[in-house]
């Protein structure tokens, strides 16, 4: 499939995390666009990710009000007039080491029965996020899912992947109607998950 990764990024008083996610999507060459829509931020991270060198076409939306995490990215989503073929959704604080984007969009290929592909995600001092996880149940609400991913690299399925950073097919984006509006944060991107292996596809992490 190739071509280029539309890339959607909901923002909230994130201003102190935008020059570093921009310098990491501006190496990216996989990327053709960038939204970021803004809950009404009571910072300057409008007026900062208009200023930043994205290295690919930037809209900024300005929201008056905070519609939550989902609605956001769904507006994000449905702003791109000639959408690519794959979407990434991103967290304002998440960096994209080379060539982590590349990886995931080859993981995507690849895996034709895979939806979408999440990132392990790490922190600063290099510790592992929790970044998939078995569907919530009694047994699995606590345990961690996905500790040989994180540490080696290695693609494997899990039942959802944390909404910080996931590539999408965006034909099943839209196919499902993006993420529920039910769910104002948290438990968005396990919906979504959720209801895309519902309609036969997979979720992985790489």
């Amino acid at each position: 499939m190739g071509g280029p990764i539309d890339v959607v990024v909901v923002t909230y008083n994130s201003s102190n995390h935008l020059a570093r996610l921009a310098s990491s999507i501006a190496k990216c060459d996989e990327v053709g666009s960038v939204v970021v829509v803004d809950n009404n931020s009571q910072d300057n991270s409008v007026s900062t990710a208009r200023s930043l060198a994205w290295a690919a076409p930037i809209r900024v939306i300005a929201l008056k009000d905070n519609r939550g995490f989902g609605a956001s990215m769904n507006l994000g989503a449905a702003s791109i007039s000639k959408p690519s073929s794959k979407l990434l959704l991103l967290n304002p604080d998440v960096e994209l080491p080379e060539p982590t984007l590349r990886r995931l969009s080859s993981t995507l290929d690849e895996e034709p029965a895979l939806a979408v592909v999440g990132a392990a995600l790490w922190t600063a001092t290099g510790a592992a996020v929790s970044s998939a996880r078995a569907f919530p149940t009694a047994h699995s609400i606590l345990h961690r899912y996905v500790t040989e991913a994180d540490h080696n690299g290695r693609f494997i399925y899990a039942d959802w992947v944390c909404g910080a950073a996931m590539l999408w097919k965006r034909n099943v984006f839209d196919l499902l109607g993006g993420f529920s509006t039910d769910f104002f944060l948290y438990y968005e991107d396990t919906d979504l998950c959720r209801r895309a292996q519902e309609n036969g596809w997979r979720v992985g992490i790489d």
